[in-house]
C-alpha cells in the first residue's frame, strides 16, 4: 500500500490507498516538462494489475510520480486475483470515480536510452497493435522512454485496460508514470477522446538555442556498393574516377536545427548543393542536389547527437580533368545562418577503370 497522506479521510477497503497530491510545477526537471489541459485534473482510480505475468510497478517511482502530479489519484494496490479487477472497479465507484477508472499493466524494457529502446518498442508495437488489432488496442502516449497502449472496456474487464512499456530505469519510470497519470486525469474533447498531455523537452530547446551553425562532423567519398561488417560505407582508396563514374558522398552533419524542438513532432529540413571548380579555381557551376526533410526522433537521454544527420549523395562528371567538388549544406530551419561546406579534389581520367556504377553523363 502506498502511504501518501490523504487530503480528506475516506472509508475504503484496506487494499486501497487514496492519494491526493499538492499542485506542483509542470516541469519535472531541467530536461522534461509536460503540459495538460488548463482545466483542473479529473480524479482517477488506477488499478495496478499484476495478472498474467505483468511486471510490478516500481513502488518508489510510482509514489514519486504521484507527488509530482496535479491529479487526485486513487491507487489500487497490485491486483493478482483474476477477479479482483471487478472488485476494485466497484470500490472506485464507491469512492466517486466510477467513470474514470483504468486497469494499468506495466512492462519494463531492459534499455537505458532511446537507441536501445526503439527496436524493442517496434517489437511491442507489432505484438500489441497488429496481433491484437481485433481487441481495439491503440497508442495513447508515445514518448522517448516509454509508450502507453490502451484498449476500451471489454466484456471481461469493467474499465479501459492500459499497458505501459517503459525503460527499466528509475527516472524514466517516474516520468512515464506521471505522464500516464496526467493522461487519465485529463479532460476529454467534444468527441469524448482524452486530451493527452503535451510533452516538451526543455533541454533540447535550450541546446538548440545556444548551438553553433550547421557543420560537417565528418565526410568522405565512399563506395556505394561496399560496406563493412557493421553496415558502414567503405571509403575509396583513390579519388580518381572514370568518366561518368558515380562520385558518392557519405557525410555526417552536426548542429542541424529542428522544427518544433523538444517535442515528438520534431522535424529537420536542409538543402545540399554542390559547387564544381576546375584546376584553375574557376567556378564551373553550382547545382542543388537534394532537400532533406523528415521527422526527427527525440532522444533520451538528450545529447548533441540529437542534432546530427547522416547524408548520402551521388553525382558524376563526364569530362576528364581535375576538379574540386564543394558540398554545401544549408539549414532551412535557421535562415541567415552560415552554411556548412566540405571539399574534395577529384580527377576524372579517361583511362581509369571504374570501380563503381557508371552513370549517364547527359
Amino acid at each position: 500500500m502506498f502511504k501518501t497522506p490523504l487530503r480528506a479521510p475516506m472509508a475504503m477497503p484496506k487494499w486501497l490507498a487514496a492519494v491526493t497530491v499538492v499542485a506542483c510545477a509542470a516541469t519535472a526537471s531541467a530536461q522534461q516538462a509536460d503540459t495538460a489541459s488548463t482545466a483542473d485534473p479529473t480524479p482517477v482510480a488506477i488499478i495496478l494489475d499484476q495478472r498474467d505475468g505483468a511486471a510490478p510497478v516500481n513502488p518508489q517511482a510510482w509514489e514519486e510520480a504521484l507527488g509530482q502530479s496535479r491529479a487526485e489519484v486513487l491507487t489500487v494496490v497490485p491486483v493478482t486475483d483474476p477477479n479482483a479487477a471487478q472488485t476494485a472497479a466497484q470500490a472506485a465507484t464507491d469512492v466517486g470515480t466510477p467513470e474514470n477508472t483504468v486497469i494499468l499493466q506495466t512492462f519494463n524494457v531492459p534499455a537505458a536510452n532511446s537507441s536501445a529502446f526503439d527496436p524493442i518498442r517496434q517489437q511491442i508495437d507489432a505484438n500489441v497493435l497488429e496481433q491484437n488489432a481485433q481487441m481495439g488496442w491503440q497508442v495513447a502516449l508515445n514518448l522517448p522512454m516509454c509508450v502507453l497502449y490502451e484498449r476500451p472496456p471489454s466484456g471481461d474487464e469493467p474499465a479501459p485496460t492500459a499497458l505501459l512499456a517503459v525503460m527499466d530505469e528509475v527516472y524514466a519510470q517516474v516520468f512515464c508514470y506521471r505522464m500516464a497519470i496526467a493522461y487519465y486525469a485529463s479532460g476529454r474533447d467534444e468527441s469524448g477522446a482524452r486530451i493527452a498531455p503535451v510533452y516538451i523537452d526543455a533541454q533540447t530547446i535550450a541546446m538548440q538555442e545556444t548551438m553553433p551553425p550547421i557543420a560537417f562532423h565528418s565526410a568522405y567519398l565512399a563506395h556505394k556498393d561496399r560496406r563493412d561488417d557493421r553496415g558502414r560505407y567503405l571509403a575509396r582508396d583513390s579519388n580518381v574516377y572514370a568518366p561518368g563514374e558515380e562520385i558518392f558522398l557519405r557525410g555526417y552533419l552536426e548542429n542541424v536545427a529542428r522544427g518544433l524542438p523538444g517535442t515528438m513532432e520534431m522535424t529537420f529540413e536542409f538543402d545540399l548543393h554542390m559547387e564544381v571548380r576546375d584546376d584553375a579555381d574557376e567556378v564551373l557551376g553550382r547545382v542543388k542536389l537534394h532537400t532533406y526533410t523528415a521527422p526527427s526522433t527525440l532522444l533520451y537521454p538528450v545529447d548533441e547527437t540529437q542534432f546530427w544527420n547522416s547524408i548520402t549523395a551521388g553525382v558524376n562528371l563526364g569530362d576528364p580533368g581535375s576538379y574540386t567538388l564543394t558540398f554545401i549544406a544549408t539549414d532551412k530551419m535557421r535562415a541567415g545562418e552560415p552554411s556548412a561546406e566540405v571539399s574534395f579534389d577529384v580527377v576524372v581520367d579517361a583511362d581509369a577503370v571504374p570501380t563503381g556504377r557508371v552513370m549517364p553523363t547527359e
